[in-house]
């Protein structure tokens, strides 16, 4: 499947809600966020993770009011994806900017990196 399409998005939600310890970690929170993909060869893409009452959603639009709006280039986003650079090193590099929240982020570092980390077991093509 293509990285970034709804087939790719709707695994990763399908994974990501059969994994036990992303419940257990998403259990209580509350978080969305929305990720703004640039210089894609199909163009800019935009895709929001909700997270909610122990689920996790992904999917492609947009959302009005986020807790943070994470911008990065395809490229970024891909190594990303792909487990190559880490999420808080992806922001200290300057390679992601981040708009809103990043506290909520910040509390949250642990559930995000254990959503990396399984969606880049995922099969993706990039």
């Amino acid at each position: 499947m293509q990285f970034l399409s709804d087939e790719h998005l709707a695994a990763a939600t399908s994974a990501l809600n059969q994994s036990a310890a992303i419940k257990h970690s998403a259990g209580g929170v509350t978080l969305s966020i929305l990720n703004v993909v640039t210089g894609g060869a199909s163009g800019d893409f935009s895709y929001y993770i909700r997270i909610a009452d122990g689920a996790v959603e992904m999917a492609r639009g947009s959302l009005d009011q986020p807790d943070a709006e994470v911008r990065s280039s395809y490229d970024t986003a891909a190594g990303i994806a792909r487990g190559e650079i880490a999420n808080q090193a992806a922001v200290m590099m300057g390679k992601v900017r981040i708009k809103g929240s990043l506290l909520r982020l910040m509390k949250h570092a642990s559930l995000l990196n254990q959503i990396q980390a399984l969606s880049s077991t995922l099969p993706v093509t990039y």
